[in-house]
Order: C-alpha cells, then structure tokens, then sequence
C-alpha cells in the first residue's frame, strides 16, 4: 500500500505523456509537408515520438494533482 502515490504518480506522467504525443502526432499528421502520402507513417509517428520526448519534460506535470483515494 506504500508504493500507491508512487504508482499514481507515475500514471499522472504516462497520461500527461501519452496527451502531448497525441497533440504533436496530429500536428505532424495535419501539416502539410508531413501529411502527405509521400513521407512514411513510421517516419511520422517517429518524429512524433522524437518531439514528445523533446517537448514532455518542459511541461509542469508537478502541478498536476494525481487523483488519491482521499478525493472520493
């Protein structure tokens, strides 16, 4: 039961993660040059994934309140 904070922290970052690889991934699918059917979906998603790992650590995840079992 200690390990429970940790373990919402943790998922507190993988949704804070997985929200700002969806909005870059859309970005990089919706702008022209890079939407097109000549660059590679794998190429994409890997600029995406590059981006989000570039961009995810200068967002504040720390003000971010993990859900507790306090708040039901």
């Amino acid at each position: 039961m200690s390990d429970l904070p940790e373990l919402l922290a943790i998922q507190s970052m993988m949704v804070a993660s997985a929200v700002v690889f969806f909005r870059v991934a859309a970005v990089f699918a919706l702008v022209p040059g890079f939407g097109q059917t000549l660059i590679p979906m794998r190429l994409r998603l890997g600029l995406a994934m590059a981006a989000t790992m570039i961009l995810f650590p200068l967002i504040d995840t720390a003000s971010h309140n993990p859900v507790t079992f306090s708040d039901w």
